[in-house]
């Protein structure tokens, strides 16, 4: 993500290219950041509906790890639940942790 004039991207764009597969120019200066920070803010919200799932599951005697990893390959599957499905996510869960854990990135 990018903010600023289009022909400073265009002077940049190589600069950006060797360290970043996608390249979005999103508006002025500044715009990028609040797109890097709603682009937060909903991961964070898919990271704690995933989280708050896992626990569900976990309650009902389901590994999470497996809830995790079906839930991906499924209609569920999100960047949020591959996270999930891709570490031990049985240590830590209870209700509303994650939620917890990230409130200072909306304040």
């Amino acid at each position: 993500m990018v903010g600023g004039s289009g022909d400073a991207l265009e002077l940049m764009r190589p600069v950006f290219s060797a360290y970043a597969s996608n390249i979005f120019h999103v508006g002025k200066l500044g715009d990028a950041q609040v797109l890097k920070l709603l682009n937060n803010l909903v991961l964070a919200a898919n990271m704690m509906n995933a989280a708050e799932l896992l626990k569900l599951g976990e309650d009902y005697g389901l590994d999470p790890r497996t809830v995790a990893s079906v839930v991906q390959a499924c209609s569920g599957g999100s960047a949020a639940m591959g996270i999930f499905a891709q570490r031990d996510v049985a240590e830590g869960l209870e209700h509303g942790a994650y939620a917890r854990a990230h409130r200072s990135q909306v304040h």
